[in-house]
């Protein structure tokens, strides 16, 4: 029983966790503290990587808490020591049941319940064993950036699958209810099967460049759940702005151009190249909740695949007209200026229609 000295350890925080946990909050993670340490240790470590966590919660007192109770203490509180893997468990269920969606990091043994229940577990490579196994998960290298950059590139990859969802049902719909309207009153079909093929083969190949597309910075502050419930409201809506246009296009087309029932090939013509060139340019409408080309730019993979696809359609009657079942026709310059009105027209009302669709709604992606 000689006393000969003390020993002292230390397990100091990884080098840029500081930036990195300050970037986190900055797109809207909140950090909390779920350990079985005390909470003088765990505060020493807060105050070392910027969490000005003042308040703390532990294992004794949550053990005499209802859920009632401590459903609203941890939206109070960012610290809970002292914890044993129960206490941890209940509440990331408790998290969930707030509404939060919750992502839970640990490694060892008694973090392999909350890893499991966590909407995301997420764990290191050199876990224990059950930690890993109990994770979605596994950070391969040692560094919380590897957490950042996956939340971005996360939310960009869901905005640009929103993008696409939304573009297409709305385009689609809108083809066929204008499809729909010219066929009532129209002699002929309003565009043979053959240009329609093209015509969406032209369209996909311009959406290829989708998933290299930007979004928004201020898309990317805020977490995103995956929600589909405004997407028939959406596709009734911006289809029916697409329909419109292309009715007043109809009606251009036969009294002001004379393309009708003598010159259908010139009127199914005249649609092929309007609706492709509609149709096209929608991406960079619905891909942001600003105004296109002016507040919000598409990448520009984006920009080349959809002008691309525009100046083929627009050659593609030069090239084909003399093939006599592809009723393509070389059109005059005065259709092209027509086309031009039509684009502006569309333009503006979509950019009416995107800002009362946000004020009730509260959404566009």
């Amino acid at each position: 029983m000689t006393f000969v000295g003390l020993m002292g350890f230390l397990d100091p925080p990884k080098k840029g966790v500081k930036n990195i946990l300050t970037k986190l909050k900055g797109i809207g993670i909140q950090t909390k503290v779920l350990t079985g340490d005390n909470p003088f240790a765990c505060q020493n470590i807060c105050n070392e990587v910027g969490l000005k966590l003042n308040t703390d919660l532990t294992g004794d007192v949550i053990d005499k808490m209802s859920d009632y109770e401590l459903k609203k203490a941890i939206e109070e509180y960012d610290v809970f020591a002292r914890l044993n893997p129960l206490q941890k468990n209940r509440i990331i269920d408790l998290y969930k049941e707030n509404g939060h969606v919750v992502g839970y990091m640990g490694d060892g043994v008694n973090d392999a319940p909350s890893l499991h229940s966590a909407d995301v577990g997420i764990s290191v490579n050199n876990a224990t064993s059950i930690a890993k196994e109990s994770s979605d998960i596994i950070l391969l290298e040692k560094s919380l950036s590897v957490i950042y950059d996956g939340v971005i590139e996360g939310r960009r990859t869901y905005g640009n699958i929103m993008k696409y969802v939304k573009m297409a049902v709305s385009a689609n719909f809108g083809d066929a209810f204008s499809i729909l309207i010219a066929s009532i009153f129209l002699p002929f079909l309003p565009i043979i099967p053959i240009q329609m093929l093209i015509q969406d083969m032209l369209y996909e190949m311009s959406q290829t460049m989708i998933p290299y597309d930007d979004v928004d910075k201020d898309f990317l502050k805020a977490p995103k759940k995956w929600d589909t419930s405004d997407l028939n409201i959406f596709m009734n809506i911006m289809g029916a702005v697409s329909s419109i246009v292309d009715c007043i296009g109809f009606l251009i087309f036969w009294y002001i151009l004379g393309f009708d029932g003598n010159h259908a090939t010139y009127f199914q013509t005249a649609w092929f190249l309007e609706g492709l060139i509609s149709q096209t340019m929608i991406v960079h409408y619905v891909r942001t909740s600003k105004i296109p080309f002016i507040e919000s730019c598409a990448n520009k993979r984006l920009i080349i695949s959809t002008f691309g696809s525009i100046i083929l359609g627009i050659i593609t009657p030069y090239l084909l007209h003399n093939i006599k079942s592809f009723h393509f026709e070389i059109m005059p310059a005065s259709f092209y200026l027509v086309v031009i009105y039509l684009l502006v027209l569309y333009s503006l009302i979509v950019e009416i229609v995107k800002k009362w669709y946000i004020n009730k709604y509260h959404k566009w992606l």
